[in-house]
């Protein structure tokens, strides 16, 4: 066969099963992500936006009058409400079962603080502090990472306020975890 009925032939089967496929239970088959004009999304450097696992909802960064605050926004409907506790919050991401909320709070920039909090909303606990550019990771085994400033330092945190450990680490800047404990 030539190289075109193979490669007509790899997307026929790519889209049939991609067609077979159904959603999980209670899964959304199609998204409305509108954001309301009243706290549009904020535009930087770093991702605005995380995505909670099982895709039912979006915690984002919006820009309002004076600052920013996080915003929750339900992809099952147009639920869209401020997160109370997250004024000046940034670098948002969620705790694997989808009820906490960890971000990065710019005070004096570029002074911060880790704080988490109730997606529903509430007050925030710090964890920790830092300074200059930080990259947030909630970890599928429930710590929280943030590799720091000029991408060679790296601090794990317990959001039960356990032990944190740190490490320095070769350059990296937008790191993603890999299967381990601390490999990125």
């Amino acid at each position: 066969l030539s190289a075109c009925a193979i490669a007509l032939l790899a997307v026929a089967a790519l889209v049939w099963m991609l067609l077979r496929r159904t959603a999980g239970p209670g899964a959304p088959l199609t998204y409305d992500v509108a954001l309301p004009d009243s706290a549009p999304l904020a535009i930087t450097g770093q991702q605005p936006f995380t995505v909670a696992r099982g895709g039912y909802f979006v915690i984002y960064q919006a820009q309002e009058l004076g600052g920013s605050a996080l915003w929750y926004r339900s992809l099952r409907d147009a639920t869209t409400r401020r997160i109370d506790g997250t004024d000046q919050g940034q670098r948002p991401a969620i705790s694997p079962d989808g009820s906490r909320l960890a971000f990065l709070r710019f005070r004096t920039p570029p002074k911060w603080t880790l704080e988490i909090v109730p997606v529903a909303g509430g007050a925030a606990t710090t964890l920790g502090e830092g300074s200059g550019e930080a990259n947030l990771q909630w970890l599928g085994d429930g710590r929280l990472q943030v590799v720091e400033g000029d991408g060679a330092h790296a601090r794990w945190f317990d959001p039960g306020g356990g032990t944190t450990t740190d490490q320095r680490i070769g350059y990296c800047l937008l790191p993603s975890p890999l299967p381990g404990r601390n490999h990125l």
